[in-house]
């Protein structure tokens, strides 16, 4: 048997070894504080954005604690303002994490005062699937008296106030556990989860025409001579009214790798852009 190469492979990775851990030995002094090494120091200051706030009563064991549990205990925080925030049934929380500061006993409410404008929107993003673990949002007067609530089984929770005025918001945990976003007077963030999302089917084209370019049933890939068909809108074979509007359907076995060639449709005239979506 031939053993050469594997140990030749061997020893240049032995030699890979020992000239990173040479490497890494000077750049941190040679781990004692007395090497020769240069003097890297990395320094600066960390801040929370301006609007963000923390839940004070987290299951982080290392987390400050407050209890926000009532309207007596209520934390106050400011507007606009984006909130992280915790709530827990007893015993609940996520398989194979360590217990925290309130899995035992549960937090099973947060309450929070808040000035709020007449037309701001008080949105709860959960972070958990909305169904098995399920928090419900509501909107209090200073009396405790119901104003408005959001109850539903999703992941976002929405009230929108409709008289300026000082209020509670209150954030119920009804099933299960979750970390959330509580978030007034702000504009929702890209995480925000949309009600439905279309389809993207493998294989299919995302057509976007230049302005000025009329759409046509069929363009053509001139380099593979194959025809792009366009479907009738919010319909795709085998797929039905979810599919991409104005999608172009490209034969599975074509294997083109450019959607359109450059020598396609005549100079003279505009090309309409193709954006491929690849499949998984």
């Amino acid at each position: 048997m031939n053993r050469a190469p594997f140990a030749r492979s061997a020893a240049r990775t032995w030699r890979s070894i020992a000239v990173l851990a040479a490497v890494l030995a000077a750049a941190c002094g040679g781990g004692g504080g007395g090497g020769s090494g240069p003097p890297y120091h990395v320094s600066g200051t960390i801040s929370a954005a301006a609007g963000s706030a923390i839940d004070s009563d987290v299951d982080d064991p290392n987390a400050a604690f407050a209890h926000n549990d009532s309207a007596g205990q209520a934390q106050e925080i400011g507007n606009p303002v984006s909130l992280g925030g915790h709530v827990n049934r007893p015993s609940a929380h996520p398989s194979g994490s360590p217990p925290g500061q309130t899995t035992a006993s549960g937090d099973l409410v947060d309450w929070f005062r808040v000035s709020i404008a007449r037309g701001q929107t008080i949105r709860l993003q959960l972070g958990e699937d909305g169904l098995t673990n399920d928090l419900d949002l509501e909107l209090r007067r200073l009396d405790q008296s119901l104003v408005a609530s959001s109850a539903t089984t999703g992941r976002v929770e929405e009230i929108t106030v409709t008289d300026s005025g000082d209020y509670y918001v209150v954030v119920h945990c009804v099933a299960g556990f979750s970390n959330y976003t509580l978030t007034i007077g702000q504009q929702p963030t890209s995480a925000s989860i949309p009600e439905r999302e279309p389809v993207f089917v493998p294989g299919q084209v995302v057509v976007s025409f230049r302005d000025g370019l009329a759409r046509e049933p069929a363009a053509t890939s001139g380099a593979a001579g194959i025809a792009l068909r366009q479907n009738p809108p919010h319909t795709s074979p085998g797929v039905g009214a979810d599919a991409v509007p104005g999608a172009l359907q490209l034969p599975a076995a074509a294997g083109v790798k450019s959607p359109l060639a450059r020598n396609g449709p005549k100079r003279g005239r505009e090309q309409p852009l193709l954006r491929l979506l690849n499949g998984p």
